[in-house]
């Protein structure tokens, strides 16, 4: 972990700890879990499980919820907490996201595809749908549209340092070598999607170089 998350952590803790923000504050202990998420996984799914309880339809809150069952790999709970959150708010860009990268893991790739186009209508411009899209495509076997929509995504990702995108991208081609190096920088650029617990990244983890690059990422290098 990197001394700064640790710093951000620490604060939040003794922010919340010492009731100097309020306990009954949802935010805080929403924002609490975001910092917590692929790192203390117990301790985020208590903040964020604490946050619900006080604000129970905040579409932010169940999204993040859902992603601490994903990364605990409960995925039918956590298709369950994305379709609830979507119905919270259809109109939500990232409730939309999650679902269809929930619909990804479990390989009902039809149905990522949907999501990921209703997400690209919601927020036409935006680097993750098209990204996500190129990533769905190369898992469905469509490999030269994602190889076609690729140059694209480095493009618009090297402008808005999110190398993260760009490895799932590669990680639906199963070229894992590039996936693995775009991981890493996006480690080393402090891009705020990185995280080395999420299943997305599980066709990876028999990779000699992804051993390598977690053993460095758990040292905090």
């Amino acid at each position: 972990m990197k001394f700064g998350q640790q710093l951000l952590q620490k604060l939040f803790h003794f922010l919340i700890s010492s009731g100097i923000l309020w306990p009954n504050y949802a935010t805080a202990h929403h924002w609490y879990a975001v910092l917590l998420l692929g790192w203390r996984d117990q301790e985020g799914m208590d903040q964020i499980q604490q946050a619900l309880r006080l604000d129970p339809v905040s579409p932010n809150i169940n999204g993040l919820f859902g992603n601490f069952l994903m990364e605990a790999r409960q995925f039918d709970k956590a298709l369950e907490q994305f379709r609830k959150t979507v119905e919270l708010d259809p109109q939500q860009y990232n409730s939309r996201m999650r679902l269809g990268f929930a619909y990804a893991v479990v390989h009902r790739y039809p149905e990522a595809e949907s999501e990921f186009k209703k997400a690209e209508e919601i927020s036409p411009d935006s680097l993750y749908s098209l990204g996500a899209l190129a990533y769905i495509y190369g898992l469905e076997g469509k490999k030269n549209q994602a190889e076609r929509m690729l140059s694209e995504v480095k493009v618009l990702a090297e402008k808005a340092g999110h190398p993260w995108i760009v490895c799932l991208v590669y990680v639906g081609l199963d070229l894992k070598e590039d996936a693995i190096r775009w991981l890493a920088r996006a480690y080393d650029e402090d891009d705020f999607y990185f995280n080395i617990k999420d299943p997305l990244l599980d066709p990876l983890r028999s990779d000699p170089g992804f051993h390598d690059f977690e053993r460095r990422v758990q040292s905090g290098e």
